[in-house]
């Protein structure tokens, strides 16, 4: 195959075993990884200093990649930022529009969506709390310690988009640790949920129906609060019967 110029190119398969795919991820990881360690010996790492390197990194292997026949998929790159952050997939899945809940429990990762409820998302990687905990303490809230082991925190978390853009949404961890959590660390996370996904299922329509004669109709004032809430946060507003 010959481009424009007359120069022959490998064809770029874009579909490859997984066995490859991983491969080649492995090979963007330990890149990655590497390039940080250089970086970190002169400073600490902001979250956009690391969102850059994973961007760069990625293109690099990509060249490599398409030289090869092979065409690295777009969600590598939010995969290696959260390889390079410490958070691992949590930013994958914090980035995911459906996911309102993430659970991390007993080393296992679970989810919660509306659609299907809770599902396991897969094990959790060695040093998430400590990422969460660093997390936690960098955004001036306090951490848990074996002397306070819950805590409760409200983090803005950056999130880039494949596409080079970058939504700030706001977690809120709830962190229990050793020893009033004697098997381990359980963490939950609740993501908020966009209102596209909530319209797009119809989750944002309520109806107080007066079912029974001895229940009176909801107070003007409560369906008041009920209007303004929505509209703050730029939903439909309910329909109250």
């Amino acid at each position: 195959m010959f481009d424009i110029t007359g120069k022959t190119l490998k064809p770029v398969s874009e579909a490859r075993s997984s066995d490859e795919m991983e491969r080649w991820w492995n090979i963007l990881a330990e890149e990655g990884r590497a390039k940080k360690a250089i970086e970190s010996l002169q400073k600490s790492m902001t979250s956009t200093e690391i969102e850059a390197l994973a961007r760069q990194v990625f293109e690099e292997i990509s060249v490599r990649a398409v030289d090869a026949g092979v065409s690295l998929p777009k969600e590598y790159i939010l995969r290696l930022i959260g390889e390079l952050s410490g958070m691992g997939p949590l930013l994958e899945l914090i980035a995911r529009s459906d996911i309102e809940d993430i659970a991390i429990n007993l080393g296992h990762i679970y989810v919660y969506t509306t659609t299907n409820g809770w599902e396991h998302a897969g094990p959790a990687p060695d040093g998430i709390g400590d990422a969460l905990r660093v997390m936690i303490d960098r955004a001036g809230q306090r951490a848990p310690t074996p002397d306070y082991p819950i805590a409760d925190a409200m983090l803005q978390v950056m999130v880039p988009l494949v596409d080079g853009t970058v939504r700030r949404k706001g977690v809120r961890i709830n962190y229990v640790m050793p020893p009033a959590s004697p098997y381990g660390d359980t963490i939950t996370l609740r993501v908020p949920i966009t209102a596209q996904h909530l319209t797009s299922h119809r989750a944002v329509w309520h109806c107080f129906v007066k079912t029974d004669s001895r229940l009176s109709r909801v107070p003007n004032s409560i369906q008041k609060i009920f209007r303004v809430a929505m509209a703050f946060s730029r939903r439909k507003p309910p329909i109250i019967c």
